[in-house]
């Protein structure tokens, strides 16, 4: 088994496989909106093409509930000394660019059948295969595939072969194909919060959790402050000693500060002559978005 999901690694560069398929339809709906591609799009082509190096799941109890179920429809199988090929490659169109592949779980030669097997924990089959669509409807593009089925451990149905989809599966490929021949931009510099591993998902929840906290202390300290000010106003005091502070009421005051905008616009050359550059330390901004 660990040498399948090897081999299913290394096939990331230079292969579009079935659980690319819906990635694949995302990408040709972009392109013919002329958005940009989504930094997992461009993360996927850059392995494609061997950019970046492929990275394997994370293993988690769906997935080792998910290859439990797959041995479990095996030992089925041999019971009923049915002719089958486990995890069977099989090779589609080659494109430019890359070539199009698909593991199949199961596949029965003698009738053309292909078996997905999909551990979930969503107890509605239909659903299940709207999920997976692309992935299952993807066995049809290969010629010795004449039947789908979708195997879950809430039970099974045949998936019917739906030509419309078909095609526009074929024609996603072609747009990756010649998305890719044309240099398209696979710069990952920017990402959202739905693009991130999950252990920094948790760190960003805990620094918005920590700056909501600060914020409402701020609000708290400001209305503290106002309130100690008014009263030392009142009172004519102007200085308040405590044993960790101490409090000053200032007086109202003017001040005088530089234009340099005007003067820059004004007397671009002085400006220039006097202009000062230092080196300012990277770092991280936080800049909290204002509700709508």
């Amino acid at each position: 088994m660990k040498n399948h999901e090897q081999t299913i690694l290394n096939s990331r560069n230079g292969c579009i496989g079935g659980s690319d398929l819906q990635l694949v339809m995302e990408i040709a709906k972009r392109a013919a909106e002329a958005k940009p591609l989504t930094i997992t799009q461009k993360k996927r082509i850059r392995v494609l093409l061997g950019m970046d190096e492929p990275t394997s799941a994370p293993f988690t109890p769906a997935i080792e509930a998910g290859r439990k179920f797959e041995d479990e429809t095996e030992k089925r199988l041999i019971e009923d000394n049915i002719r089958y090929e486990r995890e069977k490659l099989m090779t589609g169109k080659m494109f430019e660019t890359f070539q199009h592949i698909a593991h199949a779980d199961f596949f029965f030669p003698a009738d053309g059948e292909v078996v997905e097997c999909k551990w979930s924990s969503v107890h509605d089959l239909e659903e299940l295969e709207s999920k997976y669509y692309a992935q299952l409807q993807g066995y049809y593009l290969f010629d010795e595939v004449r039947v789908v089925w979708l195997y879950s451990n809430m039970g099974y149905c045949q998936i019917e072969r739906d030509e419309e989809y078909i095609t526009l599966l074929r024609d996603a490929l072609a747009t990756l194909n010649s998305l890719i021949v044309i240099g398209c931009d696979l710069s990952v510099n920017e990402i959202s919060d739905k693009e991130l591993p999950a252990s920094i998902a948790e760190t960003v929840a805990e620094i918005e959790k920590l700056k909501s906290e600060i914020n409402s202390l701020e609000w708290d300290l400001d209305i503290a402050k106002s309130r100690l000010e008014e009263w030392l106003r009142n009172e004519n005091v102007t200085k308040l000693t405590t044993g960790v502070a101490t409090y000053i009421i200032t007086a109202e005051t003017t001040r005088e500060s530089f234009d340099s905008k005007k003067f820059k616009a004004e007397c671009p050359d002085i400006y220039e002559k006097f202009i000062k550059k230092t080196t300012v330390k990277g770092g991280l901004t936080i800049r909290e978005r204002k509700e709508k």
